[in-house]
């Protein structure tokens, strides 16, 4: 594995090729960071507060007609006239088929989201990017609107064009309440995008670190990976947060896990130039600590089994005299 992204073959970290060690002032070549993951350019001036695909948190939401300008605006009083009128049927689609409870969500009128329930509008209505009013409603943080179209049956596992469900919203988010009333009606924690990202590799990548650590206590698999291999731990390096990288080591992941390729996460944490490669090289060197003395144990057992056989042996036999003295 390797290619090009992984350039000088095998990985030597300690003074081998591609690594100068001097006393005073030591000077490394690093490698070239396989897709970018892991750039050190980035790593402290871009703290990645955005999404890195503006479109899960467009703002630009603009109506194109009257009905949907009264539902973004929450005027009730207009949109029932509208509808007595019959300019507009309740479901009505604009140029980007979306309907007035799109607007609605969005822009959080909650009495108008169930005044247009109770009139039939369509709770799963998807647009021309198959987002929902559901998602529209996360995305603009809207929970108390979230809880009502999920307790009247809002589907959490729609999927948009990006393959992004309701709970990858609240990721972006950054709400762990949001991701928790999701979970309590059945949203699934491991769902993927089209990029292979569960919720949990998608907090980790967007620096989401709260909502990672919320998502690892509800149990999400930090054993998943995405397109290129790369795991939980992978990514908490990548943010380089020793709170993220301990606990997700408290689950254990296997510190040694190749992506495709061919690095591991302690191998990015050293070329990225990571603090938290502190932590994971002392779990490693614990981690060889243990297995070295697990292996010594079964010498260090059977001596005093011997013994303990002999022993008991002696013991048998010496009963077996004073037998037959006795008879």
């Amino acid at each position: 594995m390797g290619g090009e992204h992984s350039r000088g073959g095998g990985w030597r970290p300690w003074g081998a090729q591609g690594v100068s060690v001097c006393c005073c002032c030591p000077e490394k070549s690093l490698e070239e960071m396989p897709l970018g993951f892991c750039d050190i350019s980035g790593r402290r001036n871009n703290p990645c507060l955005g999404p890195q695909d503006s479109a899960y948190l467009d703002m630009a939401y603009f109506p194109d007609n009257d009905l949907h300008m009264a539902a973004c605006a929450g005027d009730l009083p207009f949109v029932r006239l509208y509808f007595t009128l019959g300019k507009y049927e309740v479901n009505h689609r604009d140029k980007e088929n979306r309907n007035a409870l799109h607007f609605a969500c969005f822009y959080g009128h909650l009495q108008l989201v169930t005044y247009l329930w109770r009139r039939g509008c369509e709770i799963n209505a998807c647009d021309n990017r198959n987002i929902t009013p559901l998602m529209k409603a996360v995305q603009s943080w809207e929970e108390e609107i979230v809880c009502f179209l999920l307790e009247h049956h809002a589907n959490p596992h729609i999927k948009d064009c990006n393959g992004n469900t309701a709970l990858h919203y609240a990721v972006y988010g950054g709400k762990p309440s949001m991701a928790d009333r999701l979970l309590q009606y059945g949203a699934n924690i491991e769902e993927r995008t089209k990029d292979n990202l569960t919720p949990l590799l998608l907090a980790l990548r967007e620096n989401r670190l709260n909502m990672a650590q919320f998502l690892v206590k509800a149990e999400a698999s930090v054993h998943a990976v995405d397109s290129q291999r790369r795991n939980s731990l992978m990514y908490a390096v990548r943010c380089d947060s020793s709170e993220m990288v301990n606990l997700i080591l408290q689950q254990g992941v296997d510190i040694n896990f190749e992506d495709l390729f061919g690095w591991t996460a302690l191998h990015y944490a050293i070329e990225g130039d990571r603090e938290v490669r502190t932590i994971l090289l002392e779990y490693e060197y614990n981690l060889v600590q243990s297995l070295t003395e697990k292996k010594s144990e079964p010498e260090a057992v059977a001596i005093p089994l011997k013994e303990k056989i002999s022993g008991k042996e002696t013991i048998d036999n010496s009963q077996q005299d004073s037998a037959k003295h006795s008879a």
